[in-house]
């Protein structure tokens, strides 16, 4: 029923693109600010309580209504309630198809509509200060979109909605805790945690999809102490094995075709281990 789930939401999203606004962000920062104000935090979100009071009650629900539909019906209540939850957790715009429009742009030598296809996109970022558009893209699209993704579908099908709410939650409160530099350090474990093992099998099949020994290599070179956005950044950019004089078209394609090769290896994986496994 997870493997259906989520391919009918893919499907959704294909063929009905304005599913593609529903997102649950817009009511978790309405949320966030009702509760900032509540507990006057001050814009500190390092203290345990008022991020358990953020993050847990959503994910409470999603397990209690996931609880109650159960197999009641055949299970097509609860196909069509994980369907319903993927669709308010699937990113608006996937990263190989934020590639593919950067790569029609670029070939048509529309760099002002690269650069304001990637601003509207992509969350900004200082990391990527000074970079192009080609540019922050790759970057986003190997350690942030491609991982994001997966973790989804990975959650979900271990969890089912309840394991997807809680990534989507994860990732939103990574995202609040980027506007608090003083604080939010306590948003950003949730993330971390949740991501470490998707961030590692990605890893794998960067390597396995493009170059492993420079995946290892870059790997070995990091620390056992690298961030999970980083790890998968490096290794993302050392698995294309592109030459220095590589077009930003060609760097772009490349990056599309070792995500989707990637993800859809893992997919394929995943889906033949829910099969034998009972998960």
């Amino acid at each position: 029923m997870d493997v259906i789930a989520i391919l009918l939401a893919l499907l959704i999203c294909h063929y009905w693109p304005v599913s593609r606004d529903w997102n649950m962000r817009a009511p978790f920062l309405r949320y966030a600010d009702w509760l900032q104000v509540r507990l006057d935090l001050a814009n500190d979100w390092n203290r345990t309580l008022p991020v358990l009071l953020l993050l847990l009650p959503p994910v409470l629900l999603t397990a209690l209504l996931q609880l109650l539909l159960g197999y009641r019906l055949a299970g097509i209540p609860a196909l069509l309630f994980g369907v319903l939850v993927l669709l308010l957790c699937l990113p608006p715009l996937r990263a190989d198809q934020l590639l593919s429009k950067l790569i029609r742009t670029l070939e048509r030598s529309r760099e002002d509509q690269a650069q304001q296809l990637v601003d509207e996109n992509l969350p900004a970022d200082r990391e990527r200060f000074g970079e192009t558009a080609s540019e922050q893209a790759e970057r986003h699209a190997l350690s942030e979109g491609a991982p994001d993704l997966l973790a989804l579908a990975f959650w979900f099908i271990v969890f089912g909605p309840f394991g997807a709410v809680a990534w989507r939650l994860a990732d939103l409160a990574r995202g609040l805790a980027e506007d608090h530099e003083s604080g939010g350090q306590a948003l950003r474990v949730w993330h971390d945690w949740l991501g470490w093992l998707p961030a590692r099998l990605l890893l794998c099949a960067y390597g396995f999809m493009g170059s492993l020994q420079a995946v290892l290599a870059s790997w070995r070179g990091l620390g056992p102490h690298v961030s999970n956005r980083e790890l998968l950044d490096r290794s993302g950019r050392a698995a294309l094995h592109l030459p220095a004089d590589a077009t930003p078209v060609q760097r772009l394609t490349t990056s599309r075709q070792l995500i989707r090769r990637a993800l859809i290896g893992l997919f394929a994986a995943l889906i033949v281990l829910k099969l034998i496994l009972p998960i």
